[in-house]
């Protein structure tokens, strides 16, 4: 029973943990929002504001570090190792690779996509639209589904419930105007078109480790410790693309240097909110294994980070006057979208 309902506790655990990372991000990344009046920051303007290369670099630093502890970690305990992963281990898996490098590379355009809507709007606009990669989710489990010979939905009322889910994540970014959707105008807004690529990457991410984690038994027993090799393994593919990139492109570089420059609490500040990020990560991924539909925990992680990003970004704005104006505005229409994607989600687990 306990093993059954873990995944509830890990889908909490993840959804704090990335809204308290996104609040992060929200203050220290340089937005383009313009159009709503600022109140005066606690901090200088030119001071509390990363760019989106810095901050890819940053969290590609606070990877690596984790990446390096973990491996001390393996050396420290040797053979006892063994014992925990069992008969699998991923890394002496050739068969693996091409899953790992695959989403390994999704998972980090998931990160370049969202940091860049980041640098257009609120996080209090841009989360909701991930409730996108819910509907992403479920759209691929029903091409596994039909790939497997199995039915294509397991009740009809989940058509109803990824309904709502998607209105409930349309509405903040229309302001509740729904019929802006048929206009071109809205989805070539920058915010939007990150916002579903990102959204795109991780439900193909997480679709992977779902895959993955179940091999072919459903039932097969939860392993920890090759559930962090997955996810470890999958985070070097980010490293390595960022020092690409990074030694590809000069202007990269210039960044890279100008960070000495900035405040050490910024610095501090971001790589913090990626260690909650990678905790948040590690967090759903165990769901995903331990739960076989992966577009029930998209949406409850997708609703749940919603929720609690509404609340933190609200209060840190209203009391501490952090962050961005738009977390102040259309706050009933945000709570009603809340309401909504609730509910959806209530209908896709029944």
């Amino acid at each position: 029973m306990g093993k059954s309902i873990s995944w509830i506790g890990a889908v909490v655990a993840s959804a704090f943990c990335w809204a308290s990372a996104d609040i992060t991000f929200d203050v220290i990344l340089d937005s383009k929002e313009s159009d709503l009046p600022q109140k005066k920051q606690l901090l200088p303007q030119t001071t509390t504001h990363l760019t989106h290369s810095q901050t890819m670099l940053l969290c590609a630093l606070t990877t690596y570090i984790i990446i390096f502890v973990y491996f001390i970690y393996i050396e420290s305990i040797g053979p006892l190792y063994s014992e925990l992963v069992g008969k699998y281990s991923l890394f002496a898996s050739v068969q693996s690779l091409p899953f790992l490098i695959v989403s390994g590379t999704f998972s980090y355009y998931h990160y370049h996509f969202i940091i860049k809507a980041f640098e257009n709007s609120s996080s209090t606009v841009i989360l909701p639209f991930l409730q996108f990669s819910s509907i992403f989710a479920f759209l691929f489990l029903i091409l596994q589904n039909y790939i497997s010979n199995r039915p294509f939905l397991s009740s009809y009322l989940h058509l109803l419930a990824y309904f709502l889910i998607l209105l409930g994540g349309l509405a903040p970014a229309t302001d509740g105007h729904l019929i802006r959707i048929f206009q071109i105008k809205f989805w070539s807004q920058p915010f939007v078109k990150f916002a579903i690529i990102s959204d795109m990457s991780h439900a193909l991410y997480t679709n992977i480790i779902s895959y993955v984690g179940r091999g072919d038994n459903d039932s097969q027993q939860f392993n920890i410790y090759v559930n962090m090799e997955f996810f470890i393994l999958t985070r070097v593919m980010f490293v390595i693309i960022q020092t690409v990139k990074l030694y590809s492109n000069p202007e990269m570089q210039i960044e890279f240097i100008q960070l000495f420059n900035k405040p050490i609490p910024l610095i501090l500040g971001t790589m913090i909110g990626e260690f909650m990020t990678l905790f948040g990560y590690f967090s759903s991924v165990y769901a995903y294994q331990t739960y076989y539909q992966a577009a029930v925990i998209s949406a409850s992680e997708s609703s749940l980070n919603l929720i609690m990003n509404l609340f933190l970004a609200y209060f840190v704005k209203k009391h501490l006057n952090i962050g961005k104006q738009a977390s102040l505005y259309h706050l009933q229409l945000k709570v009603v979208s809340c309401l909504a994607i609730s509910i959806g989600l209530a209908i896709a687990t029944i």
